[in-house]
């Protein structure tokens, strides 16, 4: 038999090591429980953290092969190169997991920073390491990689608990605070991020109704939520049966009150609450929400809904009409407020500090024209397709000179060109009819939608 020389085995073996399929590898513990079926789904649908590790990110130089090929979108089984922060660190069978930074997430009633908006899409083996560059291959994608994609040491999801004996549960309703990247229309099957986490009392697995103010009634309840992701001040959840698109600053509660103990709690902090006139038969948990909706004037529940869905709303430059995919949100603001009769509604436009340009000047000499007309605009929308009775409108324009952010970015002026809605005593002693704009400006001190946290607004 003729025997392979001393060379050529040493290269079958190089090649061996290089090929070395993926599967071979060491695995780290915990991946192969996230690799499929549903612990893959919770564990790659993202969430919303202030910090996250960075140990490194993928290489601009990019391939199945050490030189060439170098492709822009990956998946599983394909090579990669990434670039370590501390390679004295990181060994051969080591496991990352690759994400991206989306946005920023801010409450949209509070306006409160709650994190970043963190997409999982892989998880990646480390081969072999050449100074601070490892050659990795993917284990398993949950979407393309691509360049830049940032790296952290992969940890198995914490075994969350699932029964919580006495636990308090939140005596307020939640609110949808973001969506999917890249994604207009969310529905059932897809995923959401809300404003309950683990110092809420929440649990995987816990079941939540979804509700909206409709037309004609004081609230419907449009979808159904069930946790599968926790982090402590927030979750994931996907939504399991939905009737309507959802949007951020949709409210919700439980389904049902998941244990006794829980139901103690919550009864206790419905006896602490302020009276609310509830019809003689026994209402429901929903219902009890529809109420609060309801008598906007007594409970904050139903004036944060109406902040959350006001921040909603967007203007470009120049612009004084709400965007086509605004109008959804426009609608249900006018089927809250045409339930508010015991105070006065009123409409404030605001822009940023930019000077109207030479195409807009026919139409409005100022930035005050145009604020004003921000708010005519939702006011007239109000009245004609909301059904509110505009003897409780009025518009007022303020120009650029209220910001909120600094218009020395285009995201800071972005959320100065805005409207805000404020609610005011009514002053028994005049009629509704003589309520004009310059009387809405007359030193009355506005109720803030929001205790603390200013009138409802919209960038």
């Amino acid at each position: 038999m003729q025997m392979i020389r001393p060379m050529t085995l040493l290269l079958l073996l190089l090649v061996g090591a290089f090929l070395w399929p993926p599967s071979a590898l060491p695995a780290a513990p915990g991946v192969e429980s996230v690799r499929f079926g549903k612990a893959a789904f919770a564990f790659s649908a993202g969430f919303i953290r202030k910090d996250i590790p960075v140990d490194g990110n993928v290489s601009l130089t990019t391939g199945t092969q050490s030189t060439g090929d170098n492709r822009r979108l990956l998946g599983t089984g394909d090579q990669l190169f990434m670039k370590m922060f501390n390679p004295d660190e990181v060994s051969p069978g080591d496991a990352y997991t690759l994400y991206r930074v989306v946005h920023k997430v801010f409450h949209p009633a509070s306006g409160s920073y709650l994190g970043n908006l963190i997409q999982v899409v892989a998880i990646v083996s480390v081969v072999k390491m050449n100074q601070d560059l490892a050659t990795v291959r993917v284990v398993r994608a949950y979407d393309s990689v691509v360049p830049g994609d940032t790296a952290m040491r992969f940890v198995p999801p914490p075994d969350e608990e699932t029964v919580a004996v006495g636990r308090m549960l939140p005596s307020s309703p939640g609110m949808i605070v973001d969506l999917p990247p890249q994604r207009t229309l969310i529905g059932q099957r897809n995923v959401v991020y809300i404003d309950w986490g683990r110092e809420d009392g929440l649990l995987v697995g816990d079941q939540l109704e979804v509700f909206r103010v409709a037309s004609g009634l004081p609230m419907r309840v449009i979808g159904e939520l069930q946790v599968i992701a926790l982090e402590d001040n927030t979750a994931t959840a996907v939504i399991t049966r939905s009737t309507a698109t959802l949007i951020r600053g949709d409210r919700f509660i439980f389904k049902e009150t998941p244990h006794p103990q829980a139901e103690e709690h919550v009864k206790a902090a419905e006896a602490e609450a302020p009276p609310v006139a509830k019809p003689s038969t026994e209402m429901t948990q929903t219902q009890e929400a529809a109420s609060a909706v309801a008598n906007i004037g007594l409970q904050q529940d139903g004036v944060r809904l109406l902040a959350s869905l006001a921040s909603q709303l967007q203007y470009e430059p120049g612009q004084v009409e709400v965007k086509p995919e605004d109008q959804n949100v426009l609608k249900q603001i006018g089927d809250i407020l045409k339930n508010v009769t015991d105070k006065e509604i009123r409409i404030e436009g605001h822009a940023d500090d930019m000077p109207i340009g030479p195409s807009l000047k026919p139409q409005f000499a100022t930035n005050k024209e145009l604020s004003k007309a921000r708010a005519v605009n939702v006011v007239r929308y109000l009245v004609e397709e909301g059904g509110v009775d505009a003897a409780n409108l009025s518009a007022v324009e303020y120009a650029d000179t209220r910001p909120i952010a600094s218009n020395k970015s285009e995201e800071g002026r972005k959320r100065n060109r805005r409207i805000e809605i404020v609610l005011l005593p009514k002053e028994p002693s005049e009629s509704a009819q003589g309520k004009t704009t310059s009387r809405a400006d007359s030193g009355n001190t506005p109720l803030p939608l929001a205790p603390g946290e200013g009138p409802a607004s919209a960038p």
